[in-house]
C-alpha cells in the first residue's frame, strides 16, 4: 500500500494523529455527560419555557455517538499539518536529538489546545486536550525513533 504523503514527517505526524484521535474519542465517550444533563444544562441557559428544548432534543444523541469519529477525523487533519511543521523543526535543529524536535511539536500543541482551555477555566477540556497531547507526542516519538526520517 503506497500513502501519498510528502514526507515521512508528514506521514509519521498523519499516523501519530489518528492514534490521538482514537484515544481522545474513547476518553470522551467515556466522560460524555448524558442526555438528560444536556438537557438540564439547556433549560439553565434557556429556560423551562424555552421552545428550543423540543427542536434540540431529538439531535442530541447522534450528535453525541458523532463526537468520537469527528474527532479521529480533525486530529487526523491536525496530525498532518503537525508532521509538517514537525519537519519544519526538525531540520532547524538536525544536530540535536530527534526527540527535541517532537517535544517542541508536542509543547507547540500544548500551548494551542491546552493553554487556552485553562486560562478561560474550562479544566474538563483542558484535561482531555492533555491526554490528546500526551498521546500525540509520544506517538510521533516512538514513530520517528521506528521509522526515522532522517
Amino acid at each position: 500500500m503506497y500513502l501519498l504523503v510528502e514526507s515521512k514527517y508528514v506521514l509519521n505526524g498523519l499516523i501519530a494523529g489518528f492514534i490521538a484521535g482514537v484515544i481522545t474519542s474513547i476518553v470522551v465517550y467515556i466522560t460524555l455527560p448524558s442526555t438528560g444533563e444536556i438537557l438540564e444544562a439547556i433549560e439553565d441557559v434557556l429556560g423551562e419555557n424555552s421552545s428550543y428544548i423540543d427542536m434540540v432534543k431529538p439531535w442530541i444523541d447522534p450528535i453525541l455517538l458523532l463526537s468520537g469519529p469527528i474527532i479521529v477525523v480533525v486530529m487526523f487533519f491536525i496530525g498532518t499539518i503537525l508532521g509538517a511543521l514537525h519537519e519544519y523543526i526538525d531540520k532547524k535543529v538536525q544536530d540535536k536529538p530527534l526527540i527535541l524536535s517532537c517535544v517542541i511539536v508536542g509543547s507547540i500543541m500544548y500551548i494551542v489546545f491546552v493553554a487556552p482551555n485553562i486560562l478561560l477555566g474550562s479544566i474538563g477540556k483542558a484535561y482531555t486536550n492533555t491526554i490528546t497531547v500526551i498521546t500525540y507526542t509520544i506517538s510521533l516519538t516512538i514513530l520517528n525513533y521506528k521509522w526515522s526520517p532522517r
